[in-house]
């Protein structure tokens, strides 16, 4: 203790000798309009005006769920500190974003910093997820930027700082290259939010700080300073209208050079037909057909690649990311795009066939049906189109929200969530509403907004963030079963006998629910917590799933099975994708699309 109050008076005197930066840090404000964070922010802002900071730092989570409006709101109170301030997004931006994240790089000029202070350099980024549940992620642009500005301003002397809205922690999915790349440049500090607590942490070498949420547990309402003077830090807990509480000081050390080992994946249990590893992330699949594959990246580029030979074909640049699965009908390919709507591809060419316009971004997958495409235009409306024309036969737009997920479609209905707490069946024909279903819940974050919902013996099975199974009528929407006992979320799927449904749960297991007696049977897959929304699929006669953390995994259709779990990489699972002829194509979070067969 007695070091501890030495270190603090040679510190106060240097820093009066010799000056010092100080800085306000703000993570996880949560903020909504109306809500008690929207008044803390507003004290808080207040407060950092009458002190003596010279900037302020806000390490995401600005808002719940990245809507316009609130990060509208938001801003208009960031705006009103007189210090300049910087930002990046958090999970609660990035995931259930309606605008793919567009209207965060509009309001803030981009989703990532980099700036100085005296002898300190900055630089802050976004770790993801990116348009659905799973570990955080920085996307493979963004590592390279990173790269750059890290041995830009290494090489000119500066002691960097790190700032990211996750912890460097195997929560963020490639937080490996992440360290290794800090430990190069001797990165002494990684600031983060995410866990709404002040406390000192340890990445592999580089000392971490997380910084307490602007509303924290105690209910108290404060944030966090930080000076630097000198190689050395001092981290405060600053509730507002009170005098700051020193929680940490601590010389700033150097890492060592020392890397964290890569992960190394060799799959035992599954024979590679083709693997391909992209520059940028693939955040929602693939898609096939004969021996070309289609991605859609989060730089913007569709790229079609022919597996024979790993050679690119064509590539169209669209100029925003995508965050939506390319389909096809066989003669086009069509993607959804967060700049300019639907689009349709010649498959051979990649030229530009047709387009459907959209004031928002387009984040689902469609379904391609008897010549018709069945898909939702974010918030501008769900439509069915005629894939040869791209003429819109008819659209509905009676919700709030957007629209994320693929839909379900049958020979009189089309069924589809939204991220507005209700579950929509529409006439196929007329897309009128036949019946809407919610669960009675307002919190928008429980909406069946990204699973695709399965259909069989003239019932509808959902399961949802709110973590019941739900079984409807098809034709009225009556509730029949829900239970909560199994702790589903929003990865599913159905036998293609429509025998069994089945669902991952966000522990361990997988279960099959009888379409026909509602009988449940889980299936121990030892997988941990889980929360990836990948849906579930049979090929073969063998039903797979992916995990958060890369694992594909693998259950006799039959038997009920596990048959193997094999680590294909280091994120999310984003799509496993029936390829024909017994082939399976999975595509990964970080750029990974692997074809293969068993």
């Amino acid at each position: 203790m007695f070091r501890f109050y030495l270190f603090l008076l040679l510190y106060a005197i240097g820093a009066g000798m010799y000056g010092q930066i100080r800085f306000a840090f703000l993570t996880d404000i949560h903020v909504v309009p109306g809500n008690e964070q929207e008044a803390a922010l507003k004290l808080a802002v207040n407060d950092i005006n009458n002190d003596d900071f010279d900037f302020v730092v806000v390490t995401g989570d600005l808002s719940n769920m990245g809507s316009d409006v609130e990060l509208l709101n938001v801003k208009s109170i960031l705006d009103k500190l007189s210090k300049p301030y910087y930002v990046i997004p958090g999970n609660h931006e990035t995931n259930w974003s309606e605008s793919a994240g567009l209207t965060f790089r509009k309001l803030w000029g981009n989703d990532r910093f980099s700036f100085g202070s005296g002898n300190y350099h900055f630089i802050g980024y976004s770790t993801g997820p990116y348009m659905k549940m799973g570990d955080g992620l920085v996307k493979n642009e963004d590592v390279i930027w990173l790269a750059s500005e890290l041995n830009k301003w290494h090489s000119k002397g500066k002691t960097i700082i790190n700032l990211a809205h996750y912890p460097l922690t195997p929560d963020l999915s490639n937080y490996a290259d992440i360290v290794n790349l800090l430990k190069e440049s001797e990165v002494p500090l990684s600031l983060c939010g995410h866990g709404h607590t002040l406390h000192k942490m340890a990445f592999n070498g580089v000392t971490g700080i997380m910084g307490r949420a602007l509303i924290g547990r105690d209910k108290s309402q404060g944030y966090n300073s930080v000076v630097f003077r000198n190689d050395s830090v001092i981290i405060s807990e600053k509730i507002i209208g009170e005098i700051e509480n020193i929680r940490f000081a601590f010389p700033l050390q150097k890492t060592d050079a020392g890397k964290v080992e890569p992960s190394v994946f060799q799959p035992h249990n599954i024979k590679t037909i083709w693997s391909y590893a992209d520059s940028c992330s693939v955040m929602d699949g693939a898609a096939i057909a004969g021996n070309t594959v289609f991605i859609a990246n989060s730089c913007g580029v569709i790229k079609c690649i022919d597996i024979r030979n790993n050679q690119l074909q064509w590539q169209f640049h669209t100029g925003e990311a995508l965050y939506a699965k390319p389909f096809t009908d066989g003669k086009h390919l069509f993607v959804g795009t967060t700049n300019c709507g639907l689009i349709a591809l010649n498959r051979k060419t990649g030229a530009l066939e047709w387009e459907v316009r959209s004031e928002s971004p387009v984040v689902a997958p469609g379904k391609v049906d008897g010549g018709d495409i069945f898909i939702g235009l974010g918030r501008d409306g769900f439509v069915c189109i005629d894939a040869a024309s791209g003429k819109v036969k008819w659209s509905f737009s009676d919700y709030e929200g957007f629209i994320q997920a693929e839909p379900v479609v049958t020979d009189r209905y089309v069924i589809t969530g939204a991220w507005d707490t209700n579950l929509y069946c529409l006439d196929r024909k007329s897309g009128k509403v036949v019946w809407r279903w919610n669960n009675g819940s307002p919190v928008r974050l429980l909406s069946p907004g990204n699973v695709t919902p399965a259909v069989a013996h003239n019932r509808v099975f959902l399961v949802a963030p709110d973590r019941y199974l739900t079984v409807l009528g098809l034709d009225d929407g009556r509730q029949i079963f829900r239970t909560k006992n199994h702790q589903v979320r929003e990865s599913m799927g159905m036998t293609n006998d429509n025998r069994f449904v089945v669902a991952k749960t966000m522990n361990d297991s997988v279960i099959f629910v009888d379409t026909r007696s509602l009988e449940i049977k889980p299936v121990d897959c030892g997988f941990g917590y889980e929360h990836n929304p990948c849906p579930m699929v049979e090929i073969g006669g063998v039903v797979y799933g992916g995990t958060r953390q890369g694992v594909l995994f693998a259950i006799d259709s039959k038997t009920q099975k596990l048959l193997f779990s094999e680590k294909l990489g280091n994120s999310s699972i984003s799509r496993i994708i029936d390829a024909g002829r017994g082939r399976v194509l999975v595509s990964l979070m970080e750029g990974r699309v692997i074809l293969f067969r068993r």
